[in-house]
């Protein structure tokens, strides 16, 4: 086996750099990036804001934990005890290659391609595409799916980070009530 080593630079066994991607919460057991607990936690969710911003400050859903609240949730995390870094790498579920490179496709593209078998698994680009091929092959196109140019310039925006373009294709993921895209925990909203 290699020598793991997490992109926050810490070896298996280590904790996490505070703030990792990867790092797992140790009450709700999700990616920290994933979980709500700090609002919980340290008290800065509650029905005195506005349901818009998912019950938390203005200050707090558009930009993130500052500096004191920070602290406060690592203390808390600390105290619960923080889940170490050990390698779990992911797989195309379809040919099995080991980290595939990450892609984004419209949601809408995904369900139809991806149906319930793989709905929620990991799958590389050459497979997504391959998918795509055999059913586009084997049943007529639906008239509501976006064309191929709309999912190809999606997916050359998302690698760019073109927010522009990403918004005007999937507007939705942009509306406050959106729950794929939720205020990031440390350092400003996250980008989906």
């Amino acid at each position: 086996m290699d020598n793991a080593v997490c992109e926050c630079g810490v070896s298996e066994g280590q904790l996490h750099v505070f703030g990792c991607r990867w790092e797992f919460c140790p009450f709700c057991e999700l990616q920290m990036v994933e979980c709500d607990c700090v609002y919980d936690l340290i008290g800065l969710r509650h029905r005195g804001n506005p349901p818009e911003t998912d019950w938390l400050s203005a200050e707090v859903f558009s930009g993130g934990l500052n500096d004191e609240q920070e602290q406060r949730w690592l203390a808390t995390l600390e105290a619960r005890g923080r889940i170490p870094f050990v390698d779990t790498p992911q797989f195309c579920a379809r040919c099995g290659a080991k980290w595939p490179e990450h892609f984004q496709v419209p949601d809408v593209v995904w369900e139809y391609y991806a149906g319930p078998a793989h709905r929620k698994s990991v799958l590389c680009a050459h497979c997504f595409g391959e998918i795509r091929r055999l059913v586009d092959a084997n049943r007529p196109r639906p008239a509501w799916l976006p064309a191929e140019e709309t999912i190809l310039e999606f997916m050359l925006a998302w690698r760019s980070g073109d927010r522009e373009t990403l918004q005007r294709i999937e507007p939705q993921k942009f509306e406050t009530h959106y729950r794929g895209i939720r205020p990031c925990r440390l350092g400003g909203p996250a980008t989906g």
